[in-house]
């Protein structure tokens, strides 16, 4: 029985800290590219929606645009549309995004979309955010100067 409640704390600390990486994958990259990258066809200002397609919200990519399919599918990026159409490779099934060769993701942004995706597509609110922007940025750390 010790060990039984052992397995189960430790698999739901394991969750939680599962939960944090995606949170802040999200608030220090994601969300940063959605800003630069996405949102100025499809959500600035709530008039602009090309496609139909809002992604402001993850309510609002759960629930699709025109094609009437979530944007993204919670833990499966190869199931997720705004991950196969930022990897520009699945124009059959669904347009290269953004529109323009000159202002397609780097390989980089669209692996941070992808673990973003797999890890659940957490999207904090700005309390959480605001508190992750003040941590340290783990990638920065990856970066050898």
């Amino acid at each position: 029985m010790r060990l039984l409640t052992f397995f189960l704390i430790g698999t739901s600390s394991l969750g939680t800290a599962a939960d944090r990486e995606g949170e802040r994958l999200f608030a220090l990259k994601v969300r940063g590219i959605f800003s630069s990258k996405c949102v100025a066809c499809h959500g600035e200002d709530g008039t602009k929606l090309k496609g139909d397609l809002d992604l402001t919200s993850r309510a609002a990519m759960l629930k699709g645009g025109e094609s009437e399919v979530a944007s993204m599918m919670p833990g499966k990026p190869m199931a997720s549309p705004l991950y196969l159409a930022a990897t520009r490779e699945n124009e059959d099934d669904w347009s290269a995004m953004p529109p323009k060769e000159n202002d397609k993701l780097s390989a980089e942004q669209v692996a941070y979309i992808k673990d973003w995706i797999a890890k659940g597509a957490p999207w904090p609110d700005e309390k959480r955010i605001a508190a992750i922007l003040k941590e340290a940025d783990p990638w920065l750390s990856l970066i050898h100067i």
